[in-house]
């Protein structure tokens, strides 16, 4: 760990905005470039690098930093595969329900067949009924 590192970190731990914001204006644009490798949407890619920022800084005090800049590298690479993950389980459970949809169609579509099947059937019985 670099002096500078060390400088900073007890700063950030401080809740010295000023140092939290020069942080963040040096590797915001280094954080969303490499996160954009992971994510293709280039706002989402700024509200992972944000929010990750703001969770540093909400839990400031509690940080064990060695390097800052593989801190925020590996914080940033987490999130973004949280996010992946998440997005796969959404798009899972979105085949799932329209598998299920699908199913549920088909039932409909049997159902609405056996009851014209029924219907004919039963005009059949009331032609024989009434005609014979």
């Amino acid at each position: 760990m670099n002096k500078g590192d060390i400088n900073i970190i007890e700063e950030i731990k401080k809740g010295n905005p000023l140092v939290f914001k020069e942080v963040y204006r040096l590797y915001y644009a280094q954080l969303c470039r490499f996160a954009s490798d992971y994510i293709e949407d280039a706002d989402e890619v700024e509200d992972l690098v944000q929010d990750t920022l703001i969770k540093i800084w909400d839990k400031r005090e509690e940080l064990a930093i060695t390097n800052l800049k593989n801190y925020l590298f590996t914080s940033v690479r987490n999130a973004c595969i949280n996010r992946l993950e998440h997005i796969k389980i959404v798009q899972n459970h979105k085949e799932k329900n329209i598998s299920e949809i699908k199913i549920l169609e088909l039932k409909d579509e049997t159902s609405d067949n056996d009851f014209i099947v029924i219907i004919i059937l039963l005009m059949k019985q009331l032609y024989v009924f009434f005609y014979l």
